[in-house]
């Protein structure tokens, strides 16, 4: 069959609206039809070249949708079932042999390796089109995912703004709800309030955390926060941040999340938490990125540090229970959504560079 999808030809262009071919299903795959796909800072770190990713591809990993037709071990998966796309995983090694799927030994591999045997469902006048990004590359009005990765929600949700609960959207509230099991009166503070950070803010008061301190150099993003349940948004360009955050915090914060990737700023959060405070690291730096702390502030202080993948979430739990909250008015994420046509692909890329948007969502 043929669809549209957003092509990249070269690494830092502009996508390109184009006509591909999709291939037979393997077994263990699943059509699904696109309502709506986010837009994620991994997509613009793998357009720009940062991390690599062979041309022409389709990108994109926060899709969902409404299966069409599945393969033959599709399992319990049928036509018209509502469903969020997530990250792939190997499911044969020991991180996923015990449950922690989003520690899979073989991550990069099952994400960004291609159908795993050399091809691509997606091909335009013969010609390979990369495809399978984060199993799904759902920049196309039809993906194919694998059972791994497809997950089944309600069917009574908003379909269309549930895509950044495969990655973005999980990744923030996961590392609240899961990593710091952060609960009512403990004291948070956020660096940087983009899609995730914004979303841990809503797990943050959906848990009854205070104070709750968010830091960013985008204003309207603060006023946002404010709005949303935040006690005190701080301008992060100000020299003095860290004395800022733990004199509203009375001598630092329980908890500590970093979004950035930014070495000063990891530095700054963990600088900001009180004795036995935790520091969660989950934004993306550059391969090699290195970090420099006070050996003397972590030891004595008894802090802590832990990378955060995919909120330590086991998705097919975590995301429909992620949806039932959303349903029930405790987890305002449409709020941080700004919805594009697809083929409004390359704007919805600027204004979430420039910070115009939180949460951009291309909508089918």
């Amino acid at each position: 069959m043929k669809t549209e999808a957003a092509i990249l030809h070269e690494c830092k262009g502009d996508f390109s609206i184009e006509e591909v071919e999709v291939g037979e299903l393997k077994p263990d795959e699943i059509l699904v039809e696109m309502v709506g796909t986010g837009v994620c800072h991994t997509d613009e770190l793998f357009r720009s070249g940062t991390y690599p990713f062979p041309t022409p591809c389709v990108l994109g990993h926060e899709g969902a949708g409404r299966v069409v037709r599945t393969g033959s071990a599709a399992g319990e998966f049928e036509e018209g079932d509502s469903v969020v796309l997530s990250v792939m995983y190997c499911g044969k090694c020991v991180r996923c042999l015990q449950g922690q799927h989003y520690l899979c030994h073989n991550i990069y591999e099952a994400n960004f390796g291609g159908r795993g045997d050399g091809t691509s469902v997606l091909s335009q006048g013969g010609n390979c089109v990369h495809a399978h990004f984060d199993g799904q590359s759902s920049f196309s009005r039809h993906a194919v995912s694998n059972v791994k990765n497809t997950i089944k929600v309600r069917n009574d949700a908003p379909l269309h703004q549930l895509g950044p609960l495969g990655c973005g959207f999980r990744t923030g509230l996961g590392a609240v709800i899961n990593t710091f099991n952060a609960g009512i009166g403990q004291s948070i503070v956020i660096y940087g309030i983009g899609a995730v950070g914004m979303s841990a803010l809503l797990a943050a008061v959906a848990v009854g955390c205070h104070p709750i301190v968010v830091v960013d150099t985008n204003q309207s993003r603060r006023e946002l926060a404010l709005e949303l349940g935040a006690d005190v948004a701080l301008d992060g360009a100000l020299e003095d941040i860290t004395q800022q955050v733990n004199e509203y915090t009375k001598d630092g914060a329980d908890y500590a999340l970093d979004t950035t990737g930014i070495p000063a700023v990891i530095r700054n959060a963990l600088e900001s938490t009180n004795t036995g405070g935790f520091l969660g690291i989950l934004g993306g730096s550059p391969m090699g990125t290195e970090l420099v702390i006070d050996a003397n502030h972590l030891l004595f202080g008894g802090r802590r540090i832990q990378g955060i993948n995919m909120g330590d979430a086991i998705g097919s739990v975590f995301i429909p229970q992620m949806v039932d909250m959303f349903m029930e008015g405790k987890l305002p994420l449409d709020r941080i959504i700004t919805e594009y046509p697809f083929d409004a692909i390359n704007q919805a890329f600027t204004d979430t560079k420039t910070g115009k948007c939180v949460k951009a969502i291309l909508r089918f």
